[in-house]
């Protein structure tokens, strides 16, 4: 009866470990997207800072329930504004559609939240909208991290 009870509790810390395993590897693809969202967005701020475009902007203090939205209203501006015919702009709207980086992003149920209308968002320049978005992929890249670092500490 003991090697039976032995067995069942081996197999069930091995399953307990290769579920918390399948968690964190998606953890850490999803904090690769983001650092790799950086970067990309950090070489078209460049390119494109001085632009004179106008953007619907979100403001700097959106809510956790709110970072989907705001994403994806970023996202939507950027393809409407810039035409993604160099290479740069085409990684970072690749890079924004991507499921991991909504993933990341949707810290609760975005579908019972009220954020804000894209179009309702005050307009920037370029260069204050490609702040606010690096603004909003630091802090949720942060918040993944500590999250990250919170859960290996528990296993």
């Amino acid at each position: 009866m003991k090697p039976l009870v032995l067995c069942l509790f081996a197999v069930c810390c091995w399953c307990v470990a290769d579920a918390s395993a399948d968690v964190s590897d998606d953890k850490v693809k999803q904090q690769r997207k983001l650092e790799e969202i950086l970067r990309e967005l950090g070489m078209v701020k460049r390119r494109l800072q001085n632009s004179k475009k106008m953007l619907s902007t979100p403001s700097e203090n959106i809510g956790d329930c709110c970072c989907l939205s705001a994403l994806k209203c970023f996202r939507e501006n950027f393809k409407e504004i810039f035409s993604l015919t160099d290479l740069p702009q085409k990684k970072l709207y690749r890079s924004l559609t991507n499921t991991l980086t909504e993933k990341g992003l949707d810290f609760c149920d975005s579908k019972n939240s009220t954020c804000q209308d894209c179009h309702s968002h005050p307009e920037e320049k370029a260069e204050k909208f490609f702040d606010r978005l690096n603004s909003l992929i630091q802090k949720v890249h942060l918040k993944s991290s500590i999250c990250h670092l919170m859960s290996s500490l528990m296993f």
